[in-house]
């Protein structure tokens, strides 16, 4: 991953984090990971990767920033919380023109689920960003978060991206775009 977000996926024999996923209408990402932190962050990578422009260069001569956000997620799913972490993925380049390069999410929030959850996010600002579609919202249409367990095998069910054997995580997310 360089550091504006983008992340270079491997084919063949090479490990892929995460992939496009075609949808009839909108556009969606899948992603599979050993654990759940890991998972959260992929999904975030991804979707920044797909709003950028492939020209825009792959390091910035801007120094990143911190900030801590607070998320307050409307249920203690695994899935409320990744529709929030993107959600205000998004609202944070729209409203506050943060564009966040990384994020990583409080591990406590996850032995207790409940109430706001914390999250430290890496960030640019969005005028050193060259965006190419826009997405008006993340959709809860096909959203999956899922545990794999230890030699559960999970396939693509577009046959777009690899098959994965567990123990991990898996995600599967559709914007509107």
């Amino acid at each position: 991953m360089n550091l504006l977000g983008i992340f270079e996926s491997l084919s063949g024999d090479d490990a892929v984090s995460w992939w496009v996923s075609p949808t009839t209408a909108d556009t969606g990402i899948r992603a599979f990971e050993p654990d759940l932190m890991k998972l959260f962050a992929t999904m975030l990578e991804g979707m920044q990767s797909m709003i950028l422009d492939d020209t825009t260069p792959g390091d910035s001569n801007t120094p990143l920033r911190t900030s801590e956000v607070s998320l307050k997620v409307g249920g203690a799913s695994d899935e409320e919380v990744l529709v929030t972490l993107l959600e205000e993925a998004l609202y944070e380049a729209e409203v506050h023109e943060r564009w966040w390069v990384r994020a990583t999410l409080d591990p406590i929030w996850f032995t207790h689920r409940q109430g706001i959850c914390r999250a430290v996010v890496w960030w640019i600002p969005v005028s050193d960003i060259d965006p190419v579609i826009h997405i008006k919202a993340i959709t809860r249409h096909g959203l999956i978060v899922d545990v794999l367990e230890e030699d559960e095998v999970h396939a693509d069910p577009a046959g777009v991206g690899p098959e994965f054997i567990g123990p991990g995580y898996h995600a599967h997310v559709i914007f509107d775009v």
